[in-house]
């Protein structure tokens, strides 16, 4: 049975967008983290890391090197991004948000470990799935049997929003009733 809801689609179709306005409309308080673009002097020069509810750190996870390609910060996922699922797990929140899980993770096992972890637990994960080919980690997570890709293109991602925040009510309310049933 699905408990787990991703979002995936090319760079830049709105995912982490359609993410961010089901989380609002559901009013929930996730835990977890997000990644964020850093730009300066019109580029973008990397990404950072947010955890969830925001602690004020934002360290990078990856830096674009002069050449054009990313250059990921491992010790990020494996220390920053490993305490973040940590966190969000020991916090038993209703929802878990994972944005996004991509390629720049693939030499972090303790990450992958981590975030494997999340999925693994009783608590529902809403998140974004890189589609790029030599992600490792969205490879293991597709590959899973409690997991609902949604692809996003920019033509569905207004009528997508309806489906996965129905999607995810669902998955929130059988979560309730099992933690009700268990206590």
């Amino acid at each position: 049975m699905e408990k787990n809801l991703f979002l995936t689609g090319d760079v830049q179709v709105g995912k982490s967008t359609l993410l961010g306005r089901v989380v609002a409309a559901l009013g929930a308080a996730p835990r977890g983290f997000c990644t964020r673009p850093v730009e300066g002097g019109g580029l973008l020069r990397g990404f950072c890391m947010e955890a969830l509810p925001g602690d004020g750190a934002t360290p990078w996870i990856a830096r674009w090197t002069p050449e054009g390609g990313a250059r990921p910060c491992l010790h990020t996922f494996e220390d920053y991004g490993v305490r973040c699922c940590r966190r969000a797990l020991a916090a038993a929140p209703p929802l878990l948000v994972m944005d996004e899980i991509g390629f720049l993770e693939n030499d972090a096992p303790a990450f992958r470990a981590s975030v494997l972890a999340c999925l693994d637990s009783p608590v529902p994960v809403l998140g974004v799935l890189s589609k790029k080919p030599q992600a490792l980690l969205p490879a293991l997570i597709r590959a899973r049997g409690d997991v609902r890709v949604f692809e996003t293109t920019r033509e569905n991602r207004d009528d997508l929003f309806l489906r996965v925040l129905e999607a995810t009510r669902s998955l929130l309310a059988a979560s309730a009733g099992s933690r009700e049933a268990s206590a």
